[in-house]
């Protein structure tokens, strides 16, 4: 570094000024970046360093607590905090910060016994853990109460909710209660001693299914087996710091607590797989139809843009090219001028970098070598091994070959015929393609290589100089962003599954709101029909009156000696002028009935006997349905004229009405 600056120091002098000046100036920043570069990575260390001094600094002063406390028995309290990562939850540090906070208390109840205070103190630890994990309450708020026991004070007793409140009655009920449980196994709790107030709430929390929950946790749930991991973790970056630590084991612990992680994320990732493609495609038509929907809009914006864009820098081209010419003169004035200084600080700084790695070659090339030698006796070494694994993998990769050979063999025909059709189909878009590619780089390489060129050094020194800037920021922004995700997929799959239910609710909204038009489009297509059935009424008329003079028997017109309908029709009117009223009324009425009958069953006869409701409303009408329904309607009216015609001749034949029913029967109708 000395020579450098040296270096620097007789190189500056010949840049000053102008152009030089200005590669001073770039020289100077790239130092600097390189500088900064290195106190990023520095600063690093640096901070590692002053957290694993902080996390050493706070275990040695907790466990600087314990042993004034504990005694002889601290090692008791030490070891059971090695293991509070599991079982409480939490560090081994603030296991024994904790612990210690009431221990005073505890040792005045049990008359110093520091042995079963250590004890009873680890089972207040587990069961405030447990308490927070089995109802979901904060661990400090529980941690609060149990140090207000310690001083008499009960007003937080319902922080533990279990069912008791914050009052020093209270506290005796739970004290009661306690010794008539099976798990007290007759033991009789004191309210003047903490040591039988933390023994009954463990009583009472075994009995209600509290006590275990955060081990059990820390194995089955995500948030037990992340703050498993964080505690584990928490412990290691402490024991990095401690001489007297088992650093292997704190970094198996840490292991051991990422695989309990592991399993857990796992299920819910399952879950989501599973879940994942019945959401997509209940959620797949809304995009689509949403994106069809924008996309106009969006592209229609995108072309104003860069109509807007292109037209701007048309319009601001004459600007630019008059102030880019004076510019260019002045860039190369300013190299013309400075050239010679330039080449001579180069050569300078190429010779001194010659001379320093001259000097550096004899200490360079034996340890290179060394490096070299160290490598092939690894390799060596480690050849046996590799080999075997290699001769392994090869063995397996046959077996699994051979297993595999029928099904290849058998498919291998089609396989070949796909891939052969396949490639033959798409030969004439890929030449077409790889040529118009071809030609659009060749004529555009003029262009894209000069300012490529230059500016990839820039690129290059920007890329590296930030990445070495960002290093540790990116190491733990990664780290936070793999406990983020982990901690937030518990809560993205219940508002991914709560939302398609929204999704269908509003498909659904929307086919109801379009539900009025559809009927009332039905409706005028049923009105519409209706009318066209009335413009025919001259034609059913007509054809009323034809099967009349049709259905009329011959041996009846003769045996009544009517020649045609028309005389028939004009003796009706001279019966009626005469006085055959009664016979008249009640054909009249027959008739009469039966026409409304038939014309209050035209709409409904149109629905359902020529097309069905549902064909009517839902589905187009064909040629081939008209002429059914013509056909249906002209039997009908036949029916009825021919109804019509009966009760007329029954009325007039009186007494011959036997000779009418035996015509009828021979088929004379």
């Amino acid at each position: 570094m000395a020579e450098a600056g040296s270096m620097w120091v007789t190189i500056a002098p010949k840049l000053e000024g102008g152009f030089g000046g200005k590669v001073a100036d770039g020289i100077g920043k790239a130092f600097g970046a390189v500088t900064k570069g290195i106190g990023v990575a520095v600063a690093a260390a640096t901070g590692l360093v002053v957290g694993v001094t902080k996390s050493f600094a706070d275990l040695e002063q907790a466990i600087g607590g314990v042993e004034t406390m504990f005694e002889s028995n601290a090692a008791m309290v030490i070891s059971n905090s090695e293991t509070a990562y599991k079982r409480a939850g939490v560090n081994a540090t603030t296991y024994m910060e904790q612990l210690t906070s009431f221990s005073a208390r505890l040792l005045q109840g049990l008359g110093g016994d520091t042995a079963e205070a250590a004890r009873i103190a680890d089972l207040a630890m587990v069961d405030m853990a447990d308490n927070a994990n089995k109802f979901g309450t904060d661990i400090g708020s529980i941690q609060n109460a149990y140090q207000g026991f310690a001083k008499d004070n009960y007003t937080m007793l319902d922080n533990l909710k279990l069912g008791y409140g914050g009052t020093k009655k209270e506290m005796q009920r739970l004290l009661d209660d306690a010794e008539k449980m099976p798990e007290a196994m007759g033991r009789k709790f004191n309210l003047d001693n903490y040591a039988d107030m933390i023994e009954a709430i463990n009583v009472v929390q075994q009995n209600m299914g509290v006590a275990g929950t955060t081990m059990l946790e820390a194995e089955e749930t995500i948030s037990g087996s992340i703050n498993m991991l964080q505690a584990s973790f928490q412990d290691l970056v402490a024991g990095l710091g401690n001489p007297a630590a088992d650093v292997a084991q704190l970094a198996t612990n840490v292991v051991d607590s990422f695989q309990a992680v592991v399993p857990n994320v796992v299920k819910v990732v399952n879950n989501i797989t599973d879940v994942l493609p019945e959401a997509l495609q209940a959620l797949a038509p809304a995009i689509v139809d949403a994106v069809a929907e924008l996309l106009p809009g969006i592209l229609e914006a995108a072309t104003g843009l860069i109509d807007g864009l292109v037209g701007g820098i048309i319009d601001a081209a004459p600007s630019l090219v008059e102030a880019a010419v004076p510019l260019l003169m002045s860039l190369v004035n300013g190299l013309t001028g400075q050239v010679a200084p330039l080449v001579a600080a180069a050569a300078e700084i190429v010779t001194i970098l010659a001379l320093g790695v001259a000097e550096a070659l004899p200490e360079l090339v034996p340890a290179a070598i060394n490096m070299v030698v160290e490598i092939v006796q690894t390799l060596l070494d480690s050849l046996p091994m590799i080999l075997d694994a290699g001769i392994q993998l090869l063995l397996a990769l046959v077996d699994g070959l051979v297993e595999a050979l029928p099904n290849l063999v058998e498919q291998l025909g089609t396989i070949v015929e796909t891939i052969i059709v396949f490639v033959l189909d798409a030969v004439p878009e890929l030449i077409i393609a790889a040529t118009t590619l071809f030609t659009a780089l060749i004529r555009a390489i003029d262009l894209i290589l000069p300012p490529l060129i230059a500016t990839l050094p820039k690129i290059l020194v920007t890329l590296v100089t930030q990445l070495i800037k960002f290093i540790p920021e990116l190491i733990l922004a990664a780290v936070d962003l793999l406990f983020a995700i982990i901690k937030a997929i518990p809560l993205i799959v219940p508002e991914l599954i709560l939302a398609i239910p929204l999704l269908i609710v509003a498909i659904v909204d929307e086919f109801k709101n379009a539900g009025p038009r559809m009927l009332e489009a039905g409706k005028d297509v049923i009105r519409g029909f209706i009318d066209g059935i009335k413009s025919m009424a001259g034609d059913l008329i007509s054809s009323i009156k034809s099967t009349v003079t049709d259905a009329l028997p011959s041996f009846v017109r003769k045996a009544l000696g009517i020649a045609s309908p028309s005389k028939v029709f004009a003796q009706l009117g001279e019966m009626v002028g005469l006085g055959f009223e009664e016979g008249l009324t009640d054909s009249l009425n027959k008739a009469v009935d039966l026409g409304v009958s038939l014309v209050d069953g035209f709409e409904r006869d149109t629905l359902s006997v020529g097309f069905g409701s549902a064909h009517m409303i839902g589905q187009p009408v064909s040629i081939a349905d008209l002429d059914r329904l013509a056909a249906r309607i002209e039997r009908a009216c036949e029916r009825a004229s021919t109804g019509v015609l009966d009760a007329w001749v029954r009325s007039q034949l009186g007494g011959r009405q036997s000779l009418f029913d035996s015509a009828s029967g021979r088929g004379l109708k």
